[in-house]
């Protein structure tokens, strides 16, 4: 009996230790994390691998802000505008240098009274005759009436411009040039235009300058300069049969007008 009891017992020890072995190894078939091979010959259990996150990087990335990213749409705007900005930039830059070489390069809504008052060209309105007088094959198309001075040209074109450099060297080479022909004085510039263009494109070099009579702003219209008066006054002659005029007379200006006009 005894003998029994202790086969009896033994074979229970057993089964439980089979029972807990078959319940290992059921757990470690059926654990999250795994999965079994895509092959068909055998079974093989692949183990994902853990990603294990260090302190630093845990921190990093809890104190890094949830910031969208900018819309492509509006970096390419930003990329384009700061592209334009600086095409516009090296533009001027090239005008600018275009204006010391001797040229200037119009721009939208430019006319000739305004190129010829920029501070970087003459400074004058009023010396828009002197742009002309160097252009007029360019200019051929601009009506040539009182508005021509304000007239607007077409952007893009390459103008002349009589650089300070060249008006001293014209200065010095004429040294006794003070003689001109007073053609025409006014109160207003659309009664001296149609007359300026006219000369001008008969080959004379007309300008226009300022004085006050009076009290009162006039506007003249002359031409020169020329060494002698004997010549100037067989010039204001041919002015006169040009323009049907009868009172155009020569005079001898000072340095200040010689300097201002007597270089182009």
């Amino acid at each position: 009996m005894r003998r029994y009891l202790f086969v009896r017992r033994g074979m229970n020890g057993t089964a439980a230790l089979i029972s807990i072995w078959f319940i290992f190894i059921l757990i470690g078939t059926g654990c999250s994390g795994e999965e079994p091979s895509s092959s068909s010959k055998e079974n093989v259990v692949v183990r994902r691998p853990i990603e294990t996150v260090s302190q630093e990087k845990a921190e990093t990335v809890t104190a890094t802000p949830d910031v969208s990213p900018e819309p492509f749409s509006m970096k390419e705007t930003r990329k384009r505008v700061a592209s334009v900005e600086e095409k516009v930039r090296e533009k001027k830059e090239e005008g600018q240098g275009e204006i010391e070489k001797g040229y200037y390069i119009t721009e939208r809504g430019d006319s000739l009274s305004k190129i010829a008052g920029r501070k970087d060209v003459y400074g004058d309105r009023l010396k828009w005759p002197i742009i002309y007088r160097l252009n007029m094959n360019v200019l051929d198309g601009l009506a040539r009436d009182e508005t021509f001075p304000d007239a607007e040209i077409p952007a893009g074109i390459r103008l002349k411009i009589a650089s300070s450099l060249e008006v001293q060297e014209n200065l010095t080479k004429n040294p006794k040039d003070y003689w001109i022909i007073n053609v025409l004085s006014a109160q207003e510039e659309e009664a001296i235009v149609p007359h300026a263009i006219k000369l001008i494109r008969s080959g004379y070099p007309a300008y226009i300058t300022t004085a006050d009579v009076n009290g009162k702003d006039w506007m003249r219209l002359r031409v020169g300069f020329y060494g002698q008066k004997e010549v100037a006054d067989r010039e204001g002659k041919k002015l006169m049969e040009i323009l049907g005029f009868k009172d155009i007379w020569t005079t001898k200006v000072g340095d200040i007008e010689r300097g201002e006009f007597g270089g182009y």
